[in-house]
């Protein structure tokens, strides 16, 4: 597991904007298990090794860190900041992804997030 820690917003925007690359997120309705978010993350990456894990509470992570995730042409999956969507594992497993890289930091992402707890 790693944790990415970013500042400052032009850096996402400019690796993005460079690359010409789309990040995925998903942010499931609380009663949702697998919705059309999912489907749209597994069209644009049909597998992935790694998964990026950004608060889609604390917009700046999630944004600066999809420039991130569009180079390395890996999903970035977003959660409620305290823990993560049942459709997060689903999603790795799914993939086959065996890492994650949490962007943000403490204050972002609570420790439930990094042991990838449901909510």
């Amino acid at each position: 597991m790693h944790r990415v820690v970013l500042t400052g917003l032009a850096v996402g925007l400019a690796i993005g904007l460079l690359t010409g690359c789309v990040a995925a997120s998903e942010e499931p309705a609380p009663h949702e298990t697998r919705g059309p978010e999912s489907a749209v993350a597994r069209s644009v990456y049909p597998s992935a090794q790694t998964v990026y894990l950004a608060s889609g509470v604390a917009f700046p992570d999630a944004l600066t860190g999809s420039g991130l995730a569009a180079v390395a042409a890996q999903p970035l999956l977003l959660t409620m900041g305290g823990c993560v969507p049942a459709t997060v594992p689903s999603s790795m497993a799914g993939w086959g992804a065996t890492a994650v890289t949490l962007i943000g930091g403490p204050n972002a992402l609570a420790p439930d997030v990094e042991a990838l707890r449901s909510c």
